[in-house]
């Protein structure tokens, strides 16, 4: 069980840096006139740099849902739908952030793509972790 929750902390991290790197990496292609050397190399540098970032700049988020992830386990309250709230709160948060809510160089998409990003997770993680419980059940 131990191996499940690492797999579902890393899922945590990495998850998310990737989904936002590739989201980037979408934007950039729609605004390109086509695929090109730089655009391949910032591909690759998003798919390298997103998981570096994700951890200096989203340990709070992960720490939130960790955090969280350890009273729902202790309660035992872990399910697909608490899954489902705890990765959208911490999308929330995220988003808030990312968007720069305080006024300064506001970028709303954020606010919309970061919660369905937490969301995803959240319910990521708990297949991680507990799925094969409760199939198993």
């Amino acid at each position: 069980m131990s191996t499940r929750f690492l797999l579902a902390a890393v899922t945590a991290w990495l998850l998310p840096s990737l989904i936002l790197a590739n989201i980037v990496m979408v934007g950039d292609a729609f605004t390109a006139s086509g695929p090109d050397a730089d655009m391949i190399s910032a591909a690759a540098t998003a798919w390298i740099a997103g998981p570096v970032m994700g951890l200096l700049h989203g340990w709070p988020f992960l720490l939130a849902a960790f955090a969280g992830w350890a009273l729902l386990h202790h309660w035992k309250l872990a399910s697909a739908r608490t899954a489902a709230v705890l990765g959208l709160l911490c999308g929330v948060g995220a988003g808030i952030v990312l968007s720069d809510a305080d006024g300064f160089d506001a970028e709303t998409g954020w606010l919309f793509a970061a919660p369905v990003v937490g969301l995803i997770t959240g319910l990521a993680v708990w297949w991680v972790a507990y799925h094969a419980d409760e199939a198993a059940a």
